[in-house]
């Protein structure tokens, strides 16, 4: 725990949770950090998060992630030449409604930095429908132009994409759980960001158990972490989060207005009614954020309410212009 752990801690400990106007709370999770859809189900299970159940992973995002670990480099000292370096480079190859295409090109510089070879050494393919990574294919023209030792490693990096395939296929990586937490703190928990710069939501008393789970549960992930820090219930801290709450609820209604306004002038493909959906699902969130928050501060909050009126207006219009 930090130092403003243990204080939030002993302020809790010191004061009844009817106290505070909220918590402010904040994550982080490592770059590497990577754990198995078994082991998070277990961090979660019985829990006041044991809701926060992930998708699995697409089998084809998985292959895309198992080619781009082969990424990295080596130096290798050549013989009055200086040390070359090799950077192994995974590309995209584009795709078609059958497979999606990958390789790793070899780069070759010079002990002055200087590119002396740029080849594409091995191409992969990956089959949708199988959901299966089909042979490589070495192009060995390629190879040739490089020392032993990396073609082996292109040979052996090549090799362990299907390894990687099956573990990116098990687990969840950094990116994943990130997404998980904030969308835990943003959408279920109604948190809103406490700074322009954001990483730092605060979030109601009414959600503390929510709260706390989490932070008991990503805490005992080894790696990420999660912190909190009670708010105290004050005029000036009223204000603080009024305006915070203006400020990104008056974000949120531009960029959904501008995507909308683009959709119907046909600049965001055919309008269908599962996006006319998923808009008018943004903005009930918004209007029930609006009215929690309100009932929070005691304050109607005008300016968003005038916001949203008008988003919904835009909402109708796009229900209006559903195609068949």
């Amino acid at each position: 725990m930090t130092k403003i752990d243990d204080m939030g801690a002993e302020l809790r400990a010191q004061y009844d949770d009817d106290m505070w106007l909220g918590h402010l709370v904040w994550y982080y999770v490592p770059a590497d950090f990577q754990i198995t859809l078994k082991d998070w189900m277990t961090a979660i299970y019985g829990t006041p998060v044991k809701d926060l159940v992930p998708n699995a992973p697409r089998p084809v995002d998985a292959f895309k992630r198992a080619i781009n670990k082969t990424k990295g480099s080596v130096k290798v000292p050549m013989p009055s030449l200086g040390e070359f370096t090799y950077k192994f480079l995974p590309r995209d190859r584009g795709h078609d409604g059958e497979h999606v295409y990958r390789s790793i090109t070899v780069e070759e510089l010079d002990s002055a930095n200087h590119r002396l070879s740029y080849e594409t050494c091995v191409n992969f393919a990956y089959d949708r429908k199988t959901e299966r990574i089909e042979k490589p294919e070495f192009d060995k023209g390629a190879l040739s132009t490089f020392p032993a030792a990396i073609q082996q490693l292109c040979e052996t990096k090549a090799a362990q994409v299907q390894a990687g395939y099956l573990e990116e296929m098990d687990s969840l990586g950094p990116i994943k759980v990130r997404e998980l937490i904030r969308q835990d703190v943003e959408r279920k928990m109604m948190g809103t960001l406490a700074r322009p710069s954001g990483g730092v939501y605060f979030v109601s008393n009414e959600w503390i158990d929510r709260i706390d789970g989490l932070d008991e549960m990503v805490n005992g992930l080894n790696g990420p972490t999660f912190h909190q820090l009670p708010l105290i219930n004050s005029s000036k801290q009223r204000e603080m989060l009024r305006a915070a709450f203006e400020v990104e609820a008056a974000g949120q209604v531009e960029i959904l207005m501008e995507e909308m306004r683009l959709l119907l002038k046909g600049k965001k493909g055919k309008i269908t009614q599962l996006k006319a959906k998923q808009y008018h699902g943004r903005f009930l969130e918004m209007t029930d954020r609006l009215g929690a928050y309100s009932d929070l501060l005691n304050e109607g909050m005008e300016t968003t309410a005038v916001q949203l009126k008008a988003l919904q207006t835009q909402c109708m219009e796009v229900f209006k212009r559903i195609e068949d």
